[in-house]
C-alpha cells in the first residue's frame, strides 16, 4: 500500500490550495499561505446572542481560498480539500486557549443530506482536533428537513431553525462545544445553543472553520 501511495504521490503531486506551489512531503499548505489566512478571531455577538452563547470563534475568512476549500468538500462531495482543510484547523486552534470541553458536537446534517452527500463536512474537518484534544462527543439530529440557508435574510435563517434539532445528550451542568464549517448570521449556532442552555448546559461555545463575519 505504501508504494502504490508514493507513486500516486509521484504522479500526482500535491499543490498549495492557495498559491498552487507544489509541496513536498505531507504538506498540504505553503508556509506563507497558510499564515496568510489564518486569522483567528472572535465573532461579534450581541447582549441577546451572549445570552446563549458565550464565545464564537472563526479561524479564517470564507471569502478566498477557505471557502473554496469547503464549497468543494460540502457541493462537489470531492473529499480532497479535507487533508488542507484539516492541517488549517490543526495549525490555527494552536492561538485559541480552549476551557475545559465536556462535550463537543458536530453541527448535523439532516439524514437524507447527510445519505445524498456521504459525509457530514463538519466532522471531516474537525474530527482530527476532537480527537487529539480527547473532547467527548455529544449527540444531536435534525428535527426535520428545513430550507437551505443560502440566500436566506438573517430573520429568514432563524425562522427556518426554529425547533430544527432534536438534542440526544445529557448536557446537564456541562460545558459545550458546537463545530461547524461556516457561519454567515450565525442562526444555526445560536439555535443549537438555545437548545443546550435550555437543556441545563452550563456553558455553550462555538468554533467554526469560516466566517466572513468581523
Amino acid at each position: 500500500m505504501k508504494l502504490w501511495q508514493n507513486i500516486v504521490k509521484f504522479l500526482y503531486p500535491r499543490r498549495c490550495p492557495h498559491c498552487g506551489t507544489f509541496l513536498g512531503g505531507e504538506d498540504s499548505w505553503c508556509k506563507a499561505c497558510l499564515e496568510k489566512n489564518i486569522q483567528v478571531r472572535r465573532l461579534p455577538l450581541s447582549g441577546s446572542e451572549m445570552k446563549w452563547l458565550c464565545f464564537c470563534y472563526a479561524l479564517g475568512f470564507y471569502r478566498g481560498t477557505l471557502g473554496e476549500q469547503i464549497r468543494i468538500l460540502k457541493y462537489k462531495k470531492k473529499m480532497y480539500p479535507a487533508k488542507a482543510l484539516v492541517d488549517f484547523v490543526q495549525h490555527a486552534v494552536r492561538l485559541i486557549e480552549f476551557p475545559a470541553i465536556d462535550l463537543a458536537f458536530y453541527v448535523p446534517l439532516h439524514s437524507a443530506r447527510y445519505k445524498e452527500r456521504g459525509f457530514n463536512q463538519v466532522e471531516e474537518i474537525f474530527r482530527p482536533l476532537v480527537l487529539e484534544k480527547g473532547w467527548p462527543l455529544g449527540q444531536v439530529c435534525r428535527a426535520g428537513k428545513t430550507v437551505p440557508q443560502y440566500g436566506l435574510t438573517a430573520a429568514q435563517r432563524s425562522a427556518n431553525l426554529r425547533d430544527a434539532f432534536i438534542l440526544q445528550a445529557d448536557v446537564k451542568d456541562k460545558d459545550c462545544l458546537l463545530l461547524d464549517d461556516i457561519a454567515t448570521s450565525g442562526a444555526t449556532l445560536l439555535e443549537l445553543a438555545r437548545l443546550l442552555k435550555k437543556q441545563g448546559a452550563r456553558s455553550v461555545y462555538a468554533m467554526v472553520a469560516a466566517s466572513d463575519k468581523q
